[in-house]
């Protein structure tokens, strides 16, 4: 059963992928998917009888469809412990989704705007100035002169728009918060600490240890993702590197002779052959392609 798998954090992205294909093959797959999300608000907890019982049957062959059809018929109740508020499972059937690779701005009806990240999940809600990050990133751009705050949630927290610019990301199982302009008050779900003002350049991480300032950052470059560009200032290529093959589906390979070089300058995020051709000016690589990728090796002297 497709909820079973994605529940699993450590879901292939093999099965993930399988899920989008299924979800798409039939309006009454997406329809059994939407209707378990619905009823997240209404159903929290199960006699632990009836947890096993239902897992059981979820590993039968064959279980699938009478499960969905027990969904499209109205009988999702009995299921609605499982996975609803699980992040892996709502991303896959949340408002707005960005593949990997892929940015996007969101304008709400409220005049507020965020711009989804590569690979980004959220459920928006305007009408309360709310966003739930389930997957992913973003950048929001709140609107002046509302009364009712802007609020992004994810699991690990929230943060509270007093201002005007700032981004949340979902790294792992926490939350970083980081302010471009103005102010916002980032708050853990658990912990001691549960809440910390931050203003520009400031960034805090929410787990279940509470939130937890972290070292300042330097804004230009923490607001450069959401232009679709990575500014590095004498940053290591291996960092570099990590940071573009989150936006790619064949990866970049370093020989271990140019791991530790050096680079500075603006490199985009989106366009693959420009930042490798940017990588390739900057300093002594090669680009190598092959079927699963890229390789850069250091260039050979003449």
């Amino acid at each position: 059963m497709w909820m079973a798998r994605l529940a699993d954090e450590n879901c292939p992205q093999i099965d993930r992928d399988a899920f989008d294909a299924w979800m798409a093959s039939a309006p009454s797959h997406r329809i059994a998917a939407e209707r378990m999300g619905a009823i997240a608000g209404r159903v929290e907890t199960r006699d632990p009888a009836q947890r096993v019982a239902l897992a059981r049957m979820l590993e039968r062959p064959g279980a699938a469809r009478p499960l969905i059809t027990l969904l499209v018929a109205g009988g999702a109740t009995a299921l609605g412990w499982w996975g609803v508020h699980d992040p892996g499972v709502r991303a896959r059937i949340a408002d707005e989704r960005t593949a990997s690779g892929v940015q996007r701005r969101v304008e709400l009806a409220s005049g507020d705007s965020v711009m989804l990240d590569g690979g980004t999940a959220v459920d928006v809600d305007a009408s309360t100035r709310q966003v739930r990050l389930w997957r992913g990133a973003v950048m929001a751009q709140v609107a002046h002169g509302r009364t009712e705050p802007f609020l992004i949630r994810t699991p690990q927290g929230s943060a509270r728009a007093m201002g005007t610019r700032y981004s949340v990301r979902i790294v792992g199982h926490h939350t970083i918060v980081t302010v471009i302009a103005s102010r916002v008050e980032a708050c853990a779900a658990l912990g001691d600490r549960r809440c910390i003002r931050l203003d520009p350049g400031q960034s805090a991480r929410l787990d279940a240890q509470g939130a937890t300032p972290l070292p300042a950052v330097d804004t230009l470059a923490a607001d450069a993702w959401s232009h679709g560009m990575l500014y590095a200032d004498d940053r290591a290529l291996a960092s570099v590197v990590e940071e573009l093959n989150r936006y790619r589906a064949a990866p970049i390979v370093l020989d271990p002779t140019v791991r530790t070089l050096r680079l500075s300058g603006s490199i985009p995020l989106t366009d693959a052959d420009r930042a490798l051709a940017s990588i390739a000016a900057a300093l002594p690589v090669t680009i190598e392609h092959r079927p699963d990728g890229v390789l850069l090796r250091l260039r050979k002297k003449d």
